[in-house]
């Protein structure tokens, strides 16, 4: 394998060379792959555009989104940015929670990329009857959710979007749990130092 003097290598192992001032890698055979800036957060890939004008309509997304998140009893992971940089709970794949422009708000997109019968559609439809529906095709669309959700209707968002349920410990359990991690992290010390 040919040596680069500074022995940058992209993710796939080969040489890189990198162009100045540029958020990319440049393969030896003119392919690109990601590379992360040093000062950008490391959430969002290089090459992702801020679609927000202003951070502060970033943190009201987020923050929008991290109230629903709560009321939803979701799994953390789920917050996250989409393709466009925009905040979202992501679903299975074609599934998300936005926020609504209106800052009180949150639209409910269901396009999965497995097919659903037209049956299946109309039954999810029912399920979300307390949404606005906003955007109805033959089997995806859109609702729009004007409050937070009781926990019945968020086990029904949760099912239909197909985002995770949190994981509630007892603290006996926690405890347990954090105990056992103490005692893997001290073996795995020990290991390492050869003792």
């Amino acid at each position: 394998m040919p040596s680069r003097q500074d022995g940058v290598l992209s993710p796939n192992g080969t040489p890189c060379l990198i162009k100045p001032k540029r958020a990319t890698w440049i393969n030896p055979d003119f392919t690109a792959c990601a590379r992360i800036r040093p000062n950008s957060d490391a959430h969002r890939p290089s090459g992702m555009k801020n679609t927000y004008r202003t951070t502060d309509e970033a943190s009201q997304d987020k923050a929008l989104l991290a109230e629903l998140l709560a009321a939803l009893n979701a799994w953390p992971s789920a917050l996250r940015r989409d393709e466009a940089g925009l905040w979202v709970l992501r679903g299975r794949p074609g599934c998300y929670v936005s926020p609504c422009r209106d800052g009180k708000s949150w639209q409910l997109v269901v396009m999965p990329e497995e097919i659903i019968s037209v049956r299946q559609w109309t039954a999810h439809k029912k399920r979300l009857s307390f949404c606005e529906l906003t955007q109805d095709d033959d089997q995806e669309g859109c609702f729009r959710l004007h409050r937070l959700p009781t926990p019945a209707e968020a086990e029904v968002i949760r099912d239909i979007i197909g985002i995770r349920k949190r994981i509630d410990l007892s603290p006996e359990e926690l405890a347990r749990r954090r105990e056992v991690g103490r005692r893997f992290e001290g073996n795995l010390r020990r290991h390492k130092t050869g003792s």
